[in-house]
């Protein structure tokens, strides 16, 4: 326990009333390994930083579930932190084996059970990685959650290479943005090779695919599933952690602490989808544990928290019940 304060507080420092924000702006700089070309562009990442802290110490004072704090975004204004994400249309996505559309009556789920679950309790979760700014949370997404996935139905966890699928698939453009059906087609038809033989490179690069390295040799077949149904990504969860979109580039998650992100954020995380993550785990007392691909020193070590409304026919907090896809090996 107090290495994880300490951790967190090696990455996030926290404010307080009667702090300078040039000395704050100094420690963040140092922290985080910012630097800057010149005078007038260092004058202007200041300026963004003080804003930023006011809008965190605003959110504070506010009584939210959840809680800001200084990160590595933080000299970044919410339109850019916004154009780093990979904008999703729904309805619009490629050619998924099966895609399931259901339309659900409006209302309030009472009776179902959402058992509490955690898929790092059995050790079937890899370490966080970081995207860094390749657009690739498509990859990362699809890729925690098939390696868990198969994890589970071996015995035996390996991680997978998300660098292999941004080089491999058929996206040609895959750190500008992309599909977790380009993800999954490909896992389809050529399989997956361990993170170790195929590292992360944060950009795309020739392929080196290596078929003796080949260690899941391929899934069986893919859902997509748009039911705006929280009880539905709950139920295939319990087997595995599960891919969605979700919006995440918005200044709740740009400066994200900690906490569970509830309906009193909705203003600011609205339901526009421009991210991938993978649920491993679910809270009994209403909230989805999310693995985020933004790197440990983000968030709770890399996770986020967000409050599952229960209601049907709604995308929920941050979009979190929009849509999902199963996966069977």
């Amino acid at each position: 326990m107090v290495l994880a304060v300490l951790a967190a507080a090696s990455s996030l420092y926290f404010l307080s009333e009667g702090t300078h924000s040039n000395s704050e702006f100094e420690n963040f700089i140092a922290t985080h390994g910012k630097s800057y070309t010149t005078e007038a562009e260092y004058a202007y990442r200041q300026s963004v930083f003080e804003e930023n802290l006011q809008y965190i110490r605003n959110m504070n004072s506010k009584g939210h579930t959840f809680t800001l704090g200084v990160g590595k975004f933080a000299d970044l204004t919410a339109e850019e932190f916004a154009n780093r994400g990979n904008p999703i249309h729904l309805k619009e996505s490629g050619g998924p084996t099966k895609r399931v559309l259901k339309e659900n009556s409006v209302g309030e789920v009472s009776d179902y059970d959402y058992k509490s679950k955690d898929f790092r309790d059995s050790k079937m979760v890899a370490k966080i990685q970081d995207q860094g700014e390749c657009k690739a949370g498509w990859a990362f997404a699809v890729t925690s959650s098939v390696e868990s996935r198969y994890g589970l139905k071996t015995g035996k966890f390996q991680g997978f290479s998300e660098q292999q699928i941004i080089d491999c698939s058929a996206n040609k453009k895959a750190c500008n943005g992309g599909l977790c059906e380009d993800a999954l087609d490909y896992y389809k038809s050529k399989g997956a090779m361990k993170y170790e033989d195929y590292s992360f490179e944060g950009e795309q690069m020739e392929c080196l695919y290596d078929e003796d390295k080949i260690v899941m040799k391929g899934i069986n077949s893919y859902t997509y599933n748009e039911l705006y149904d929280p009880r539905e990504i709950h139920k295939n969860m319990l087997s595995g952690p599960v891919p969605i979109g979700i919006s995440g580039y918005n200044p709740i998650w740009q400066h994200y602490k900690g906490g569970v992100i509830g309906e009193d954020a909705s203003y600011d995380c609205k339901t526009k989808l421009d991210h991938r993550v993978s649920v491993i785990g679910y809270s009994a007392t209403k909230e989805a544990w999310i693995r985020n691909s933004w790197g440990a020193d983000w968030g709770e070590q890399g996770y986020v928290y967000v409050y599952n409304n229960r209601r049907v026919q709604e995308p929920g907090v941050c979009a979190v019940n929009a849509f999902f896809y199963t996966v069977t090996f």
